[in-house]
Protein backbone atom coordinates (compact mmCIF):
# COMPACT_ATOMS: atom_id res chain seq x y z
CA UNK A 1 0.00 0.00 0.00
CA UNK A 2 2.92 2.59 0.88
CA UNK A 3 4.84 1.83 -2.02
CA UNK A 4 1.72 2.61 -4.16
CA UNK A 5 1.72 5.78 -2.79
CA UNK A 6 5.50 6.82 -2.91
CA UNK A 7 6.08 5.39 -6.76
CA UNK A 8 5.28 8.62 -8.60
CA UNK A 9 7.84 10.85 -6.00
CA UNK A 10 10.95 11.22 -7.62
CA UNK A 11 13.68 11.84 -4.76
CA UNK A 12 14.24 10.23 -1.24
CA UNK A 13 14.08 13.12 -0.14
CA UNK A 14 10.54 13.33 -1.50
CA UNK A 15 10.06 10.08 0.28
CA UNK A 16 11.34 10.54 3.75
CA UNK A 17 9.30 14.39 3.47
CA UNK A 18 6.12 12.32 2.05
CA UNK A 19 6.77 9.15 4.95
CA UNK A 20 7.33 11.63 7.40
CA UNK A 21 3.91 14.01 6.79
CA UNK A 22 2.08 10.77 6.57
CA UNK A 23 3.22 8.15 10.03
CA UNK A 24 3.89 11.72 12.34
CA UNK A 25 1.43 14.16 11.41
CA UNK A 26 1.74 17.69 11.53
CA UNK A 27 2.42 19.79 14.70
CA UNK A 28 -1.33 19.61 15.13
CA UNK A 29 -1.74 16.46 15.58
CA UNK A 30 1.64 15.67 17.42
CA UNK A 31 0.18 17.47 19.96
CA UNK A 32 -3.15 15.74 20.33
CA UNK A 33 -0.84 12.38 20.71
CA UNK A 34 1.39 14.21 23.09
CA UNK A 35 -1.60 15.11 25.53
CA UNK A 36 -3.53 11.56 24.76
CA UNK A 37 -0.42 9.94 25.82
CA UNK A 38 -0.07 12.72 29.46
CA UNK A 39 -3.74 12.16 30.30
CA UNK A 40 -2.98 8.07 30.02
CA UNK A 41 0.09 8.43 32.12
CA UNK A 42 -1.96 10.48 34.88
CA UNK A 43 -4.74 8.01 34.64
CA UNK A 44 -2.64 4.83 35.22
CA UNK A 45 -3.78 2.56 37.69
CA UNK A 46 -2.09 -0.84 39.46
CA UNK A 47 -4.67 -3.76 39.26
CA UNK A 48 -4.81 -6.27 42.02
CA UNK A 49 -3.28 -9.31 39.00
CA UNK A 50 -0.94 -6.52 38.71
CA UNK A 51 2.94 -6.78 39.30
CA UNK A 52 4.88 -3.57 40.14
CA UNK A 53 6.82 -4.44 37.16
CA UNK A 54 4.20 -4.91 34.94
CA UNK A 55 2.74 -1.48 36.08
CA UNK A 56 6.26 0.53 35.90
CA UNK A 57 6.42 -1.08 32.45
CA UNK A 58 3.40 0.18 31.48
CA UNK A 59 4.54 3.65 32.68
CA UNK A 60 8.02 3.38 30.80
CA UNK A 61 6.30 2.44 27.44
CA UNK A 62 3.96 5.95 27.86
CA UNK A 63 6.94 7.47 28.73
CA UNK A 64 9.05 6.38 25.53
CA UNK A 65 6.16 7.16 23.39
CA UNK A 66 6.06 10.44 24.41
CA UNK A 67 9.92 10.90 23.61
CA UNK A 68 9.64 9.87 20.25
CA UNK A 69 7.21 12.71 19.26
CA UNK A 70 10.45 14.68 20.28
CA UNK A 71 8.74 16.53 23.27
CA UNK A 72 10.28 16.30 27.10
CA UNK A 73 8.48 14.76 29.53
Amino acid sequence: MILTRIMNLKSPKEICQYLKVEYDGNEKIQGTKFLNLIREFETQRTKESQTIKEYSNKLLGIANKIKLLGKSF
